[in-house]
């Protein structure tokens, strides 16, 4: 199997595909809420990897596993799931 010269930035395949452009290749998503992957299937690509880390949890209830930047750059994945956590206290108000 011939693999495809990558011309693009993982930021400009995306861009293009959300353009309507033709990227150099389709863009890969995986390892946010909607595009997660379970625990065990997880654990599943690690072993076939040969890799040992540590698996993190985001999503206690459907048991959804956090990717490693390695497994991501590994399996040439485009995107990155941003996390934005609750405030860490109430901004201050006017007078106060």
């Amino acid at each position: 199997m011939t693999r495809h010269r990558e011309t693009l930035t993982r930021r400009d395949r995306v861009l293009a595909a959300l353009e309507h452009r033709p990227p150099d290749r389709v863009p890969l998503d995986l390892g946010g809420n909607q595009t997660g992957i379970h625990r065990l299937a997880h654990e599943e690509l690690l072993a076939r990897l040969g890799w040992r880390e540590e698996i993190e949890i985001m999503d206690a209830v459907r048991q959804l596993a956090r990717p490693s930047e390695a497994a991501l750059e590994r399996l040439r994945i485009d995107t990155r799931y941003i996390h934005a956590g609750a405030p860490r206290s109430k901004p201050p108000t006017a007078g106060n």
